[in-house]
């Protein structure tokens, strides 16, 4: 490996927030000729209460329909990992014609690389990395980059996770029904859906949803959504 790795890898491990963990990253996974990436960090089969950090720096827009659109639950590269036990490029385990990639090659996010890291006692962790145009770019990217991409991935993963438990110190608190509304929103579900739900009105459910925005110091949905997973808040 070059020693530029190495000073990538030291980098990572010195970032002082998620915030500055994500630009440090990015600026990595730009080199290596990827334009952005999604980190996630959950358990499958054990304890659903457990911390999620999550990462990304995919478009504003794809982020907000991945989120209305509730693709978490369908996204197959999601379900594909838990049993990947090596990376993989998503168009060897997808089709054009689903509904998620689909919609995420409007963005330029429908190809990309996933590296799945499998921790003990059912932990899981995905980074992914997407922006090329075409499948064939990413054969070609993967050719190139992928010991190194892999290598990042794993100090990625461990600065996340320790700057997550660092932010267990921070004390964001959210009422009952504050966190119930976040929860249904992290589920794709729109105000007006949620409102039905709950037997409150829309606009109840708005000024909910904007006092979690203050509580936790974003501006929109997905921001929060993300920020609610990092701190334990909400669970998927």
């Amino acid at each position: 490996m070059k020693s530029s790795i190495f000073d990538a890898a030291t980098s990572i491990s010195q970032s002082s927030s998620l915030t500055n963990l994500t630009n440090v990253f990015q600026e990595r996974i730009e080199e290596f000729g990827f334009g952005s990436f999604a980190y996630l960090n959950t358990r499958y089969n054990v304890d659903k209460s457990k911390d999620l950090p999550v990462l990304a720096t995919y478009s504003d827009q794809w982020l907000d329909e991945y989120l209305q659109q509730g693709y978490i639950s369908k996204d197959p590269v999601i379900k594909f990992s838990p049993s990947a036990l090596v990376p993989f490029k998503w168009h060897d385990i997808t089709h054009p014609s689903d509904t998620v990639m689909q919609a995420a090659n409007q963005y330029n996010h429908g190809h990309g690389l996933t590296i799945p890291i499998h921790g003990p006692f059912g932990e899981l962790a995905i980074v992914s990395a997407s922006g090329s145009t075409s499948s064939s770019e990413v054969d070609k990217l993967v050719y190139d980059c992928l010991p190194d991409i892999q290598f990042l991935a794993f100090y990625l993963h461990q600065r996340a996770k320790a700057l997550a438990n660092e932010n267990k110190d921070i004390k964001i608190h959210l009422s009952p029904r504050e966190n119930e509304v976040l929860a249904w929103t992290a589920q794709g579900k729109s105000s007006w859906e949620i409102g039905q739900i709950l037997g409150l009105a829309e606009r109840t459910i708005n000024q909910y949803i904007h006092s979690c925005f203050r509580k936790l110091e974003v501006h929109n949905k997905h921001h929060c959504v993300a920020k609610a997973l990092i701190n334990g808040l909400i669970t998927l």
